[in-house]
């Protein structure tokens, strides 16, 4: 049986948290004054919300990874691995598809339109630049399942001389194409994650002694790097993955039982909540609603109905098929 840790559990509800509250608003904002507040927000969750995402889904797949005998062992776990998301992934696409393609036709309140049946080969070979690009760190989390234990089988296991090898993406050429230019970036989280779930005591050591000297740095460049300094960016992505998971091992003891269940429902969060998000913003804009005026009222609702949504529908909906219910566990 794996061993649930409550601080990673937290850490995966905070991040997919700040993910929902960074999709309320996709490319245009609501007309009217004063959505600077909103933007300043968002910028800032993005400077490190998604190394964060890719450390823990690291340190989850190396606590519970193991190197088999053979090649072939390696690629059926990785196979095994990866099919428990792209099926997900490719059914919500479709109907990200299907329900722009429908919406479009009588609303301008649908972001990223689409064009035809064409744009569905984009969610193969092009998710960062597809008309569901919000799914993308599936598609990379899948990828990254067969490219881990092959990576690890060629440098004969010295997991360490994939920190460099993933740092050396960094200064590579950008390209959409298998959303080469996020796993260039985010790889190396993922190997960082993946060692610290190997070594899970020495982690939980450091940690314990790290997290509020990184928590305080963290939140000093943060604001920097929303306002697009790069190196205050990378400090706050690198600073996130020790200051958070830190604070929340360092708070266990805490009633924090919004984050706990936000964790467990993680992936069906991520999956579903720019759909529903996108259903709000349908009804505030016909109702009149769409209006900086009224968004901090809306941003409430979008962020309950996402979160709230998603698990309605994991708990009460999903067990009713239980196919679909398997590919989102």
């Amino acid at each position: 049986m794996k061993q649930r840790f409550s601080y990673i559990d937290r850490t995966k509800g905070l991040a997919i948290l700040l993910v929902v509250l960074g999709h309320l608003i996709a490319r245009e904002t609501p007309p009217g004054p004063e959505i600077e507040w909103y933007l300043a927000v968002k910028d800032g969750i993005y400077t490190f919300h998604m190394p964060l995402f890719m450390a823990v889904s690291g340190l989850v797949y190396g606590l519970s990874w193991r190197p088999s005998v053979t090649t072939a062992g390696d690629l059926a776990e990785a196979q095994r691995r990866a099919m428990r998301l792209l099926p997900a992934y490719l059914l919500v696409g479709l109907a990200v598809f299907v329900g722009k393609l429908t919406f479009q036709s009588f609303t301008p309140a649908v972001d990223n339109e689409v064009d035809g049946a064409h744009e569905l080969l984009d969610l193969l070979l092009r998710p960062t630049a597809s008309f569901s690009s919000f799914l993308w760190y599936i598609y990379a989390l899948a990828v990254l399942y067969v490219a881990f234990p092959l990576a690890f089988r060629a440098l004969d296991g010295r997991i360490l001389w994939l920190l460099p090898v993933t740092m050396v993406f960094w200064w590579l050429p950008d390209s959409k194409w298998f959303a080469w230019d996020n796993l260039k970036v985010l790889s190396f989280f993922f190997v960082l994650g993946v060692i610290a779930g190997r070594h899970h005591e020495v982690t939980q050591r450091w940690l314990g002694l790290c997290w509020l000297p990184a928590l305080i740095l963290f939140m000093a460049v943060v604001p920097m790097g929303a306002e697009d300094y790069e190196i205050a960016g990378w400090a706050a992505a690198a600073l996130s993955v020790i200051a958070l998971p830190g604070f929340m091992r360092a708070t266990e003891s805490w009633h924090l039982g919004v984050l706990d269940v936000l964790g467990r429902y993680t992936l069906i969060i991520y999956l579903t909540n720019t759909i529903f998000i996108g259903l709000v913003k349908v009804a505030t804009f016909h109702l009149g609603f769409w209006h900086t005026l009224y968004f901090p009222l809306v941003a409430i609702i979008m962020t309950l109905v996402a979160i709230a949504g998603a698990i309605v529908l994991k708990r009460y909906f999903l067990p009713l098929l239980p196919p679909l219910d398997r590919i989102t566990t």
